[in-house]
């Protein structure tokens, strides 16, 4: 099971798919992420649900890791990665150092982590327009590379 909403702007058209992060859901997951050009990571910040972000990052760096760790020290990504640590506004939620630390020991210490309230909308905008602008300028890197190329 998975969402899609389409969005344009100029002409650049963003297509969005969300998945649920249950285990059941692996191979959607795995189908949606070919051809991905950015990755908006969300990670629940209830303590209880720690071991299930930390397997389903696993699953993420399994299916698509490479691409997501630059391949120099200030490279960006091949694909751009946003971590949303939501639900903020609960008691008993993870320390936002935590979640960095397993970012960082995965070597994703250049993924950009947004404190989010999603039923709120806090932070969610920024970190989609980050992660977009992010994967726009990817794209026209490319398109450069390959223009200086062929002269």
């Amino acid at each position: 099971f998975f969402d899609r909403v389409v969005a344009r702007v100029s002409n650049v058209v963003f297509q969005v798919y969300t998945v649920a992060g249950q285990r059941r859901h692996k191979f959607q997951r795995q189908t949606v992420l070919k051809g991905t050009d950015a990755v908006i990571f969300t990670w629940d910040s209830l303590i209880d649900q720690w071991g299930e972000c930390i397997w389903s990052l696993k699953e993420l760096l399994k299916f698509y890791g490479s691409r997501l760790i630059p391949a120099k020290l200030f490279d960006p990504p091949e694909v751009p990665t946003v971590v949303l640590a939501n639900k903020r506004d609960l008691e008993d939620i993870v320390e936002i150092a935590k979640i960095r630390q397993a970012l960082d020991t995965a070597k994703l210490n250049h993924v950009l982590i947004y404190e989010t309230i999603a039923i709120k909308g806090t932070n969610v905008k920024r970190a989609f327009v980050y992660a977009a602008r992010q994967a726009v300028l990817n794209h026209y890197k490319k398109l450069s590379e390959k223009t200086m190329e062929e002269s």
